[in-house]
């Protein structure tokens, strides 16, 4: 049955290749823009997945960790003093501009805790040139390598500029730390206050580590029933939260997935109806295999399983491309994941394959 549905591709080439055509389009779209969703999600939430702590102590009336306000020092040692916290550290992080060798000016975030922990970032696995060490040296910051273009072109280390008039000078470049229309600088605690003249008795986070034998749920009810004026977040809590408010105040959100029912709704109809088209043109075909004694079902499942060949061809091609566009991505600055691609590809195929066989079926029955 399988070959007898391989002879009916094999026949009309032209309109098997368009079908294979139509679901690769479809599905790669479709794969693409879900990608593209979660690499945007991805960089909203960098500012918190780029900490090693488990809890973040934040201001009262904020919920997006990429607008904090600022918080009294005082709070660094009430949320020392909670049951369940091994170590509570400060973060500052200040929105500030700098100005490059060319004379362009960009907006930045630096972004300072403790050396040398650096609880705030930025990740050591993500660092290619330096090290976090070096950030201890005077005037050092780190740079991504995707941001180059908006830092004058390069953010090598040794790469000098100016902060607020103040120079500053590339200790560490990073691959990958980089925010949604977001440049992020980490440095030392005091050198962030510096650079952005911000309060000597102020922070704008605090994050927690949490002891041993306790969980992070715990230390964050702990901290809002005896801490006032703060609130405390468990990080992921802190990072949806953060992802959820941008999404919603922005539309990101709403633009991708409307492109991927777009796709789903016109590629099952467009592909359907090709598919349709063919079986009209083999009627006499089955009216012949019907001649000899075939029955409607086996009739139906020769386009059935004409239908599951299209799909899965196309299917096998597209996972093809994204690996190629995936490996290329990696190469230019627009670097690009495809996290859950090809799973929801296949569920895009069977949504095609389900609208194929539900036309093919009511005409050859």
């Amino acid at each position: 049955m399988i070959l007898s549905a391989l002879r009916f591709m094999k026949f009309d080439k032209s309109k098997s290749f368009g079908l294979v055509f139509g679901i690769l389009l479809c599905t790669f779209l479709i794969g693409q823009q879900i990608s593209l969703l979660f690499f945007h999600m991805d960089m909203i939430g960098c500012l918190v997945n780029n900490t090693n702590t488990e809890v973040w102590v934040i201001d009262n009336v904020n919920r997006n960790a990429n607008q904090l306000g600022r918080i009294d020092d005082r709070y660094l040692r009430e949320v020392q003093s909670i049951k369940g916290v091994e170590k509570a550290y400060p973060i500052v992080i200040v929105n500030t501009q700098a100005k490059f060798a060319d004379g362009q000016n960009a907006n930045v975030f630096l972004v300072g805790s403790e050396a040398p922990t650096f609880v705030a970032g930025p990740d050591t696995t993500k660092i290619v040139a330096g090290n976090r060490n070096n950030l201890i040296q005077d005037g050092a910051v780190s740079a991504d390598y995707f941001d180059a273009m908006t830092f004058g072109g390069t953010t090598n280390v040794g790469t000098k500029f100016e902060i607020n008039g103040k120079q500053a000078i590339i200790k560490a470049q990073t691959r990958g730390v980089r925010g949604l229309a977001v440049n992020f600088l980490y440095t030392t605690l005091d050198r962030a206050r510096f650079y952005g003249n911000f309060p000597l008795y102020s922070y704008s986070a605090i994050t927690v580590k949490v002891k041993t034998g306790y969980n992070a749920e715990t230390v964050v009810k702990n901290i809002n029933k005896h801490i006032f004026g703060v609130r405390a977040w468990q990080k992921e809590n802190i990072r949806q939260m953060t992802v959820n408010i941008v999404l919603g105040n922005t539309g990101i959100g709403i633009v991708f997935m409307l492109m991927v029912v777009f796709a789903v709704i016109s590629g099952s109809f467009i592909i359907a109806i090709s598919m349709y088209s063919t079986v009209i043109d083999r009627l006499k075909d089955y009216g012949t295999l019907k001649a000899i004694g075939a029955t409607d079902g086996y009739v139906s499942k020769i386009d059935f399983n004409a239908s599951r060949s299209v799909c899965f061809n196309g299917l096998r091609i597209c996972n093809t491309i994204f690996r190629d566009f995936q490996n290329n991505g990696r190469q230019c600055r627009n670097f690009i994941e495809f996290p859950h691609s090809f799973s929801y590809s296949i569920i895009s195929c069977y949504a095609f394959n389900g609208s194929f066989e539900f036309f093919v079926s009511h005409k050859t029955n």
